[in-house]
């Protein structure tokens, strides 16, 4: 029987291939184990259950949703893209500070684009010059964190233990929408619950 691979998947797969130098490359999946043998020898990874990653993603959410709050002022005052992307790289500010300063500028690159009509590529150039460093990833994470907390709500500004802006960033695009989803869904049983009460 042959199974349809997505193009995603063919394309995983192709770079796999190419980062394991070599000329034959067999690999085996089971529920537990992935085994990947190449003329330099076999990698056995454990696939951990189910269960486990939704355990894991479970303390994530309760992280989103049930937060503490962590008010700092000077990112409350910010009010221009630059400062805001200058806090959400800071390492002086907590994660949490870092992940509401980058939500607000993606706020503010939102505006942007609508209000002067610029492009997201000009802006991440113009951020690049001024901030010296890759604006890709750090654009990404804005975006992330703007989701996040435009579901889970920014006032009071949340302390979170566990999200980092490094944690948005390196979700996959399928478990970053799962996680919002169970964000949303929890948010929603929770004002519920608190209508019943």
């Amino acid at each position: 029987m042959n199974i349809q691979l997505t193009a995603g998947q063919q394309q995983q797969l192709l770079e796999l291939y190419q980062t394991l130098q070599s000329d034959t490359v067999t690999i085996q999946m089971s529920s537990t184990q992935i085994s990947v043998q190449t003329s330099q020898g076999l990698s056995t990874i454990g696939v951990p259950n189910m269960e486990q990653i939704k355990m894991k993603m479970n303390r994530y959410i309760n992280d989103a949703c049930y937060p503490d709050m962590d008010v700092d002022a000077e990112i409350l005052a910010a009010d221009d893209l630059l400062k805001l992307l200058k806090l959400g790289i800071n390492p002086d500010k907590t994660y949490s500070q870092q992940v509401l300063a980058l939500s607000y500028a993606w706020e503010k690159i939102s505006q942007r684009k609508a209000c002067e009509n610029i492009s997201l590529v000009k802006i991440r150039q113009e951020m690049r010059s001024l901030l010296n460093r890759d604006t890709k990833r750090l654009f990404e994470i804005a975006q992330r964190a703007n989701k996040l907390l435009k579901t889970v709500g920014d006032f009071p500004p949340p302390k979170f233990y566990l999200i980092t802006p490094h944690w948005l960033y390196t979700l996959s695009a399928i478990d970053f929408e799962r996680f919002i989803t169970k964000c949303r869904e929890e948010k929603n049983i929770g004002h519920l619950a608190g209508a019943r009460n």
